[in-house]
């Protein structure tokens, strides 16, 4: 379930990503031309990628936070049977 859930989150991000910057180049297109999607472009993609970036490093960091447990956990002796 977990890996389902952080799976729908990845990809809820990376549509926003996608829906940020086709609307920063559509209120750039509509309020000045090119050279407003432009200015839109880059302006949605450096608030995407303060956005949607800090959201992707926190899920690597949570990934391998549980790979390092999973290794410490494989790491422990076992008592003999």
């Amino acid at each position: 379930m977990r890996k389902l859930i952080m799976k729908a989150f990845d990809i809820f991000c990376q549509v926003g990503v996608v829906l940020l910057l086709l609307g920063g180049v559509i209120s750039g297109y509509s309020g000045k031309g090119i050279g407003g999607a432009i200015l839109g472009l880059v302006g949605a993609a450096i608030l995407s990628v303060i956005l949607f970036g800090v959201l992707f490093v926190l899920m690597e960091i949570r990934d391998n936070t549980a790979r390092s447990a999973q290794l410490l956990a494989d790491m422990e002796p076992r008592p003999p049977r």
